[in-house]
């Protein structure tokens, strides 16, 4: 999306960042009820709807063209956002609760 605000439609890296806040705020901001979500149900339906939703949203991004107005691609990339909330934590979860615990430094990307 930085690539495409700033080498097609023309934004300053500044205007671009600013451009994908709806998207980082709602990554951040859904992170907190999917790990909720995820405690009530495990991992694999916060798994399951984070990848429709940010699937649906990063397909809504996929077909905007160089005049598709800034409005439009706002949905989408919320869609994407909370997509990426749900899925990240719950798949980490996955991972580490599938890992040996003699493992569990190794899985969780630490060395």
């Amino acid at each position: 999306m930085s690539l495409y605000l700033q080498q097609l439609r023309g934004f300053t890296p500044l205007r671009a960042g600013l451009a994908l806040t709806p998207e980082l705020a709602t990554a951040v901001i859904g992170s907190t009820p999917s790990g909720r979500i995820m405690a009530h149900s495990g991992s694999r339906l916060p798994m399951l709807a984070g990848l429709i939703v940010g699937g649906a949203g990063l397909a809504g991004l996929a077909v905007a063209g160089v005049h598709t107005s800034y409005w439009l691609l706002i949905a989408p990339s919320v869609a994407a956002g909370l997509g990426m909330s749900l899925v990240i934590p719950a798949a980490t979860a996955a991972v580490m609760e599938a890992t040996p615990p003699e493992r569990g430094g190794l899985a969780s990307g630490r060395h």
